[in-house]
């Protein structure tokens, strides 16, 4: 019997590498990456702590890394390509399915690792590379970042009331990272309340 977590390597080898170069996507270890402009999209397959001998599981992580705003957020990679988490818009591959729930897919001893392997495929052209599109545009980038990364893509949009306003928010809400705030308003030269 094949050993779960071999089987998950032997899927990522015989489909997932082969699906993401048609897509443009250069691999380092176990991680894909492609450049677009001076983004980089990320899409790394990661197992779960759990896996043994009698069972296995992964998902799929995506991320799209901007570098600007990564340098302003002083979070720059200090590698490339940059780990998933490491990028500025990180999303799961599950919750982007029609039921929105994490997903991890199982694999067994004995499980056909060519049934796994398309369904990985087929999610990643339906689900994966339409996420990536969005993060990758500076539109709808804003609208999927976490707040602290949507303050400083809006200023990159030219729209600095809607990040004074994001960053006011935040700063008002936070208890221990007003010092943070303040220094990311002085960087991006937006006015914060005083204390």
């Amino acid at each position: 019997m094949n050993h779960p977590s071999d089987l998950i390597d032997e899927m990522v080898k015989t489909h997932l590498k082969p699906a993401l170069h048609e897509f443009g996507f250069k691999s380092r270890s176990s991680t894909f990456f492609r450049q677009n402009g001076e983004l980089v999209e990320i899409v790394s397959p990661q197992k779960s702590k759990w896996n043994n001998s009698t069972g296995a599981k992964f998902t799929i992580n995506l991320g799209v890394y901007w570098p600007k705003v990564q340098e302003i957020l002083g979070r720059a990679s200090q590698s490339f390509p940059p780990k998933e988490y490491e990028c500025t818009l990180r999303q799961r591959l599950g919750p982007l399915f029609a039921d929105q729930r994490d997903y991890w897919w199982t694999v067994l001893p004995d499980s056909n690792i060519r049934t796994i392997g398309e369904d990985v495929t087929e999610k990643l052209r339906s689900f994966a590379m339409p996420w990536l599109r969005r993060a990758t545009s500076l539109d709808d980038a804003v609208a999927i970042a976490r707040a602290t990364e949507a303050i400083v893509l809006h200023v990159l949009k030219g729209e600095r009331g809607l990040a004074t306003s994001l960053l006011n928010e935040a700063f008002t809400k936070s208890k221990h990272a007003k010092a943070f705030f303040r220094s990311l308003a002085g960087k991006l030269e937006l006015e914060i309340p005083a204390e």
